[in-house]
Order: structure tokens, then sequence, then C-alpha cells
């Protein structure tokens, strides 16, 4: 059902002037995607994993809401225990779990916080 759909495709479309790009000689490696308090989206290809590029764009994104926000927020997959633990370790904390659907498939979620400044 969620390759069907293309999410990604939808997504990259309606959004991308709004992302930010990480490249490493001229190619695409990772994108971080920001709107109001929250951080919609950081991807990095994994073969780029281990070199500091998501800790870049998590640093740029986390500046870009600190200027308007008091805090962030972001949305992660509970099975995607990689990202949580990434997350935790930059001090992000669990506010909530909740059930949700991607593309009619049903998914566990983790709300999460971070306070940028007091």
């Amino acid at each position: 059902m969620f390759a069907s759909c293309n999410p990604a495709k939808t997504h990259a479309e309606d959004g991308w002037p709004s992302f930010t790009v990480a490249t490493c000689d001229g190619v695409l490696v990772g994108m971080s995607h920001v709107d109001a308090d929250c951080i919609e989206d950081v991807h990095v290809d994994p073969k780029a994993w281990g070199r500091g590029i998501g800790a870049k764009l998590m640093d740029d994104a986390e500046s870009v809401i600190a200027r308007s926000h008091a805090y962030a927020r972001l949305e992660v997959r509970a099975f995607n225990e990689r990202a949580r633990a990434f997350y935790l370790h930059r001090g992000w904390t669990d506010h909530r779990r909740y059930p949700g659907t991607e593309c009619g498939s049903p998914v566990e979620n983790f709300e999460m916080r971070k306070v940028l400044r007091p």
C-alpha cells in the first residue's frame, strides 16, 4: 500500500522549496525540512551514515526553530530505533506515544520534544 501511493514523491514535490540539503562532492547525501516548530523530516543516505551529516542537519533545523520557538518537536516511528537513539542522544525526550497510519498501514509513533531556549 505504501509504495503504491508514492508518498515520498508527493512530499518532495510539495515541500522542496523549504528543504535544506546536504551534498558531498556534488551528490545529495541528506535533507531536512522544518515547518514552524516541527522538524518534519531528516534523512541521510545510509551510505553516508557516520559522517556527522545528520548532526549538522539537526543543528541547522534546531537553530531555525529556535529563532521563533522555545521548543521543537518531531515525530518518529517506533520501529525506527536508530533514529530514536540519535534524537535521545541529542537531548530530545519522548513526549507521547500514539498510534497512527501511513498510507493506510498502522504505525506506532513517538512525538519527541526538545527545549531550545528557556
